[in-house]
């Protein structure tokens, strides 16, 4: 395995245990490489069980980032970890105590979604969070093959699968000239990254500009047309 930063931060662990799949390294490189070092990046990671995790966010991150953890499992709270790292007892399932939470923080740089593993949880977490994700954050779902383990099948509608499909489509109806109805419940989503079982839904506030087509021409560069909501 190539090492980066954070499966370095992984593999220094020596108090608290932590569990990966060693494919989610790349991804985490890919879609948290920017955060790295930055002053005043928050993240909130949903699902710590015994905070192995909480502790690689620390040294990935810095110990100038602000790490919150949650699970709804008390045993959470029986770890200790370095100062910058907060942990508390919420279930993802109660909208209301994710949004106080959220509030007290003032937002989210990064949100990351390694708990109960079912459509109905990840959704709700993902709408009540969502509009605290800062600009220029990311909300991450990890270990998505994990809703297709319902013991009476797989059902699409109601999915996460088909909540990300109507945000794809969402994204590309600008320009479809009436042909796509999708309407977003993630606004200013900017930005879908797929890798095997770990979606990274990126936010951005400009993402609704207007869409300009350019024209370069003898050295000049034009507007051409211009699409809008």
């Amino acid at each position: 395995m190539d090492l980066n930063k954070f499966y370095e931060s992984f593999a220094s662990l020596n108090k608290n245990e932590s569990f990966k799949w060693n494919t989610y390294f790349a991804a985490y490189e890919n879609l948290l490489h920017g955060f790295i070092g930055k002053r005043e990046i928050s993240l909130l990671e949903i699902g710590v069980s015994r905070g192995g995790s909480l502790d690689m966010w620390s040294k990935a991150l810095g110990k100038d980032a602000c790490i919150v953890g949650i699970d709804i499992d008390p045993v959470c709270l029986e770890a200790s970890h370095p100062e910058n790292v907060d942990v508390r007892v919420v279930d993802q399932n109660d909208k209301e105590l994710l949004v106080s939470l959220c509030e007290e923080y003032n937002g989210f740089d990064i949100i990351i979604d390694d708990g109960a593993h079912t459509d109905k949880s990840i959704i709700c977490s993902l709408l009540a969070m969502w509009p605290y994700v800062k600009n220029n954050g990311i909300y991450i779902i990890e270990d998505l093959h994990g809703t297709f383990w319902g013991q009476d099948g797989w059902d699409f509608s109601n999915s996460v699968v088909e909540l990300l499909i109507n945000e794809f489509i969402s994204m590309q109806r600008i320009g479809s000239r009436g042909h796509l109805k999708a309407q977003s419940k993630l606004e200013n989503l900017s930005r879908i990254s797929s890798e095997w079982s770990i979606i990274g839904l990126h936010k951005n506030a400009f993402s609704s500009n207007p869409k300009i087509s350019l024209k370069s021409s003898n050295g000049i560069v034009k507007a051409f047309s211009r699409l809008e909501e």
